[in-house]
């Protein structure tokens, strides 16, 4: 009988990338190359991800102005503010290598949903250009937080499980 091959043994670098990609994706079902230099940007997937309304290549600084359209009205400007390129430019001039945003974003079916942006500032060893990989995540409604927690003491304990709810609650400054 012949022995199996073991498949990480056997794949190519890039079979291996496909991998590291696919398990990216079930996190991020968005992620965005930039090259804020030249101001441009490839779309890699939405695949999952609630608006799918953004081209999926073309021109930074007009993703950003489309984006910002689909931000909640109190979100907006900060959306624009924190990832205008000439900003993120200077970010990365100064030493910054992350940033981070929570915004509510609008879906395809129009409900706002808390997405978060999490831009990483990357350095080519082929290009000076200053690039970034943008991944951006959808994530769970506060209620949908809530409800997880309270499952969660509800299976330890059910002694004073309504006092620890209302804790919480009040901590999330929800008023349910």
């Amino acid at each position: 009988m012949e022995e199996a091959t073991d498949i990480l043994q056997s794949q190519s670098a890039a079979g291996t990338m496909s991998l590291l990609i696919n398990a990216i994706f079930r996190k991020y079902p968005l992620v965005i190359f930039t090259n804020l230099t030249r101001n441009s940007f490839y779309m890699m997937a939405y695949e999952n991800f609630t608006t799918t309304s953004c081209p999926s290549a073309g021109v930074f600084d007009e993703l950003i102005v489309h984006g910002a359209s689909t931000m909640h009205p109190d979100d907006r400007e900060i959306f624009s503010t924190t990832f205008e390129r000439r900003k993120l430019i200077e970010d990365y001039n100064s030493g910054t290598q992350t940033l981070r945003l929570v915004t509510r974003q609008l879906g395809d079916d129009g409900v706002y949903r808390r997405v978060e942006t999490v831009d990483y500032f990357v350095k080519s060893n082929y290009s000076d250009d200053v690039l970034a990989i943008t991944l951006c995540e959808n994530l769970p409604d506060e209620q949908e937080t809530v409800d997880a927690i309270e499952a969660e003491i509800r299976n330890v304990t059910d002694t004073h499980v309504d006092e620890i709810m209302s804790i919480i609650k009040k901590y999330l400054g929800m008023n349910i």
